[in-house]
């Protein structure tokens, strides 16, 4: 037994077996006999045929130029956008790439001489030594930061807000820091 899509699928081909040969005998069946000079007939259909006359020619313009708007620009993030290029004349008489570019001389004046400071007195550092370590590989000291009670570890030249870590020598420790020097003082212990 045949499926129901196949018998459909048959019907279609046979129905067109038998309609393309009927569509074709209504043509005729001697071309020479057409004369395609010959005007039409009055009788004939007035369907008229697209390629019987050639079109009226079509005249087409071009679309008008947009009016010109008088300098409007759009607000930009940029702030330099703001700046009219007429006010920038430097830039154009003075192109960056060019070879023959040098920088505006500026009028300078002698300066002024100014009495030497006195080195401000360094404020000894906020920290409190909790520990050393001392080994073959590694020397260091442990403090607490007296302002943030952060723990800090500094080894040997190590810096901490301009205070460098100079000697560790057994519980004591040397920070230096312009020539002064700070020894900081040892919280508990044993």
């Amino acid at each position: 037994m045949m499926s129901p899509h196949k018998i459909a699928v048959l019907i279609t081909l046979l129905l067109l077996g038998f309609a393309i040969p009927a569509s074709t005998l209504a043509l005729q069946s001697n071309v020479d006999e057409i004369d395609l000079d010959k005007p039409r007939r009055d009788d004939a259909s007035s369907a008229r045929s697209p390629w019987d006359q050639p079109a009226p020619p079509t005249l087409v313009r071009a679309p008008p130029p947009p009016p010109e708007a008088a300098e409007e620009r759009t607000p930009s993030a940029n702030p330099l956008w703001a700046i009219p290029l007429a006010t920038l004349a430097q830039t154009r008489e003075r192109p960056i790439f060019s070879q023959t570019r040098r920088p505006v001389r500026a009028v300078v004046s002698a300066p002024a001489a100014k009495a030497p400071s006195p080195t401000p007195r360094t404020e000894k550092p906020q920290l409190s030594l909790i520990g050393t370590v001392v080994g073959e590989d590694t020397t260091l000291g442990v403090f607490i930061n007296s302002e943030t009670r952060a723990s800090l570890r500094l080894r040997i030249g190590d810096d901490f807000q301009g205070w460098k870590l100079g000697s560790v020598q057994g519980r004591k420790v040397t920070l230096t820091h312009d020539g002064q020097s700070a020894k900081p003082t040892a919280t508990g212990g044993r």
